[in-house]
């Protein structure tokens, strides 16, 4: 499973939704992890999502935004922005496709880093650069600058795929070369790549175009839908 959110609770490790890599769609369900095995809480949880705002309070409960999220990752601690994104704007400006190959994380990931365990500077370099990018991307979407978006996403992929040899596929190389010539902007792998979910940046108005043409040249269009709500709760007296 990818694009899935996890925060601890009272000791245990909980997993909420995502994309299961042998049914790519999002889940509803909500899963445990005690140290020992992966046990099944929910069959329905929250609406399907991937990716959403998970955040554990002192271990002790668990908040589930909506809306589109900044996460930053500080000394003191995890926080949460809002990013003032209209969902709609999101969800006409991107698509998501599945590979129809599950991506390798375990093998990417590592590849990665034992080549930043053994110094290796290009690896280095392009974890900062990184970093920067991500920063500069919650200040472009805030303000609406798509020109800039579409720019930080080339140059995180760019960086990105320069990792490890196994992050790109010739299938996810052919995915995005038909999507940039249908309205795409720019695209990368969610998560650790060599399969898995590519998203993709579109002109306004061309989300329709560039999924046949994905779906042409052997993608599978996943719905993308930013969840407007969050969790919520209520009690009768």
């Amino acid at each position: 499973r990818s694009e899935s959110s996890m925060a601890a609770l009272h000791g245990d490790l909980l997993l909420v939704g995502g994309t299961r890599n042998d049914a790519p769609s999002s889940s509803v369900d909500t899963w445990a992890w005690d140290g020992q095995e992966w046990v099944e809480i929910a069959e329905f949880g929250p609406s399907p999502r991937v990716y959403s705002s998970l955040v554990s309070i002192a271990g002790a409960a668990l908040i589930l935004y909506g809306g589109v999220s900044a996460i930053h990752l500080d000394a003191d601690g995890i926080h949460r922005e809002t990013v003032p994104v209209p969902p709609e704007e999101i969800e006409s400006r991107f698509v998501l496709s599945y590979t129809g190959a599950p991506r390798q994380s375990g093998i990417n990931n590592w590849e990665v880093f034992k080549a930043h365990i053994n110094g290796d500077k290009r690896v280095f370099r392009n974890f900062e650069q990184i970093v920067s990018i991500a920063r500069d991307m919650r200040a472009a979407l805030a303000h609406g600058d798509w020109e800039a978006v579409a720019r930080l996403l080339r140059q995180e992929w760019k960086l990105r795929r320069s990792n490890a040899p196994g992050i790109t596929t010739p299938l996810i190389d052919k995915l995005i070369a038909a999507a940039l010539k249908h309205g795409g902007r720019a695209a990368k792998v969610c998560g650790a790549g060599g399969g898995g979910c590519v998203i993709f940046l579109v002109e306004k108005g061309s989300a329709s175009r560039v999924a046949t043409a994905i779906g042409d040249a052997g993608g599978r269009v996943l719905p993308l839908q930013v969840a407007r709500d969050g969790l919520s709760l209520s009690s009768e007296t």
